[in-house]
């Protein structure tokens, strides 16, 4: 179960806490060309939680398959951790050209904990490069099952890391190698999920190796992609990615950490998933959403959905007539052109958003809960710092729970103020 999110910037995070660092360059297996590094640390949180994070980063694997990856260990006769390595020919007990799976085991061991994301095991690009980052619970014996053995193991199992070899799984062989033998390559071959692909020692670090590696990492996982004119669908999982859609309808994730996605033509749907993202939404009527951190969403043209999830965003609608949920954290918002919706859902994690540019004969505030028109207070008051300093800023508050929901900019100008409910459409200065 992940303690921080997915991303570089929350590895670095956990970095900053860590009490141990680790490294490890993975060579190729069984003529894969696969090259790899990883990144682990061990973190012990005040409660005694314990928590490793590991990142991992390859290229030349098979490209559109996914790949299984564990960290394996070896034990001695009584029980104690003993010395893991890298599988070479020898290994090959059955002279087929290929280190199988059982047959490495002499040399990495038995695996004490796999590497799986939250959807499962990493999908390769089409280029055959992967980027993965998780975090995972040692306290958590689900963890440490082997897949192979079914042995139950423990985080004391796992310890000392730098014992330990990190194994990525997963190589095309061409049909007619091994043929005649036993084991999983045996002549009949095509992509072999099990067989390994690269693997390497862990190796203790220090803080500044462990983020020179991360850094090394992110730099090579941020894309810059320009796609088609067709409709895409396209996620740039981890990294510091520039996505622009072009025409089309298009379906466009940034992933992981601080992304710019400009969804061109079309009617787009733009996540900028976590940290810090900037969302472009373009012509079209779009549906934009930010993620866990402070966000930039503009719709620009067209009839627009915004939301700005968790953090405080800021949101702006552009032409057409938009519906804006700044989501949770203050947020500022500016409505634009058109008839526009701004949502508050009422709860108090809500925060209080600030809207620069309402147009009462326009735009509508909308309200998540029961409520009619006399369960709101409009209050006017000169902030000094938002809009113009002669001119009073409204508040509207919601009069059960005494919360601010929104905050008006010069909104003491407005003659009329629509507010939407459960109960109807209502002008709170009517």
């Amino acid at each position: 179960m992940a303690h921080l999110g997915t991303s570089y910037t929350s590895f670095e995070t956990f970095l900053s806490g860590a009490q141990a660092f680790y490294v490890a360059d993975l060579s190729a297996l069984n003529s894969s060309g696969v090259a790899s590094r990883a990144v682990l640390a061990v973190r012990t949180d005040a409660d005694g939680s314990r928590y490793i994070n590991v990142s991992i980063d390859a290229e030349g694997l098979t490209p559109d398959v996914a790949h299984v990856q564990h960290v394996h260990g070896l034990f001695d006769d009584d029980g104690n951790p003993a010395d893991s390595n890298a599988p070479t020919i020898a290994n090959d007990t059955d002279r087929d050209g290929m280190v199988e799976v059982l047959e490495g085991v002499s040399a990495y061991g038995d695996v004490i904990l796999s590497l799986p994301g939250s959807d499962g095991f990493p999908v390769a690009d089409s280029e055959g490069r992967m980027a993965f980052i998780q975090n995972y619970d040692l306290d958590v014996d689900a963890n440490f099952v082997s897949p192979v053995t079914m042995t139950q193991y423990d985080a004391d199992d796992l310890m000392p890391l730098e014992m330990r070899e990190i194994v990525l799984h997963g190589v095309e062989i061409p049909d007619g190698i091994g043929a005649g033998t036993d084991g999983e390559v045996d002549g009949d071959n095509g992509y072999i999920p099990i067989l390994p692909a690269a693997a390497g020692d862990i190796e203790v670090a220090t803080l500044d190796d462990a983020l020179a590696v991360l850094a090394e990492q992110r730099a090579d996982a941020s894309l810059n992609t320009i796609l088609d004119e067709t409709a895409d669908l396209f996620d740039g999982g981890v990294g510091d990615d520039t996505i622009r859609g072009n025409d089309g309808d298009d379906t466009l994730l940034g992933g992981g950490d601080r992304d710019f996605i400009d969804g061109g033509t079309g009617n787009d749907m733009l996540s900028g998933g976590s940290e810090t993202d900037t969302v472009y939404g373009g012509a079209g009527d779009d549906m934009i959403s930010g993620g866990t951190a402070g966000d930039f969403l503009v719709g620009q043209a067209g009839n627009d959905v915004l939301a700005g999830n968790a953090g405080s965003d800021v949101l702006f609608g552009g032409d057409g007539d938009d519906f804006i949920n700044g989501g949770f954290g203050n947020d500022r918002i500016n409505t634009g052109a058109g008839s526009d919706k701004v949502y508050h859902s009422g709860d108090a994690g809500h925060g209080t958003d600030w809207i620069q540019d309402f147009d009462g004969d326009a735009d509508t505030l909308v309200f998540g809960g029961a409520a009619d028109a006399d369960d709101f207070v409009v209050s006017n008051g000169v902030t000094g710092s938002a809009g113009s300093a002669d001119i009073a800023e409204t508040f509207i508050t919601h009069q059960s729970t005494g919360q601010v929901l929104w905050a008006l900019v010069d909104g003491a100008d407005l003659d009329s103020l629509s507010i939407q409910t459960d109960s109807g459409v209502f002008d709170l200065l009517g």
